[in-house]
């Protein structure tokens, strides 16, 4: 078994919440928040912040930790299990703002 470790953020403006539109291994589109692997020299909170800057345009602020998830899935045959760690962030710098539909809508691209 491989283990993974990813960092996200739940970026939050006043009563909505920002999801990203990606494609999931199995090639089907999926709704879910920004994350990504925690690089070499990160910790999980500052590659939770890069990664939603990365994904969404956003400069967040951590608010608080929310609960880290656990879950399996195989990859080339092999099982991974990945632990992610999640940030309910406040956006400080909007590159990018929600629209009605929640999608990331990027000003300027990142």
């Amino acid at each position: 078994m491989n283990f993974e470790y990813s960092a996200g953020g739940v970026p939050y403006d006043q009563s909505q919440v920002l999801l990203i539109e990606v494609e999931n291994l199995q090639g089907k589109v999926v709704w879910t928040f920004p994350k990504g692997h925690i690089e070499t020299g990160e910790d999980a909170r500052m590659a939770a912040l890069r990664e939603v800057e990365e994904e969404t345009g956003y400069v967040c602020e951590i608010m608080r930790e929310l609960p880290r998830i656990s879950y399996h899935f195989m990859r080339g045959g092999v099982l991974v299990r990945k632990t992610v760690r999640w940030f309910l962030m406040r956006p400080k710098d909007k590159n990018a703002s929600f629209d009605s539909e929640g999608k990331c809508d990027l000003k300027g691209g990142l």
